[in-house]
């Protein structure tokens, strides 16, 4: 999130709430209008540039819903991480043994 209201970036963290039940697709609805993934997936690679660790996402806000949306000039960026899970596990390993031990 921003440090202040007038900094030019933020940022959030979420996690992705899927659009159907038994599906992958994400749902990126509000009230009142969606984000739109533009283009494709861009890659992310480590700083030996030898293995992907995510995936970017370029978003537009479009305002309304339907074929009546419009665009705006709000764009968001979304990543993935493809390591998450495990840098997740091994945190919590090391934080058991260094707290709970």
């Amino acid at each position: 999130q921003a440090a202040t209201p007038d900094d030019e970036e933020w940022y959030f963290f979420s996690e992705l709430q899927k659009k159907y039940a038994n599906s992958d697709r994400v749902d990126r609805t509000t009230k009142v209008g969606s984000w739109k993934v533009t283009g494709g997936d861009r890659q992310i690679w480590d700083n030996c540039g030898k293995e992907v660790i995510g995936v970017k996402k370029n978003l537009v806000f479009h305002k309304g819903h339907g074929s009546k949306a419009k665009k705006t000039s709000w764009v968001i960026h979304e990543y993935h991480s493809s390591k998450a899970s495990i840098h997740q596990a091994i945190s919590s390993v090391l934080y058991n043994l260094f707290f709970f031990i």
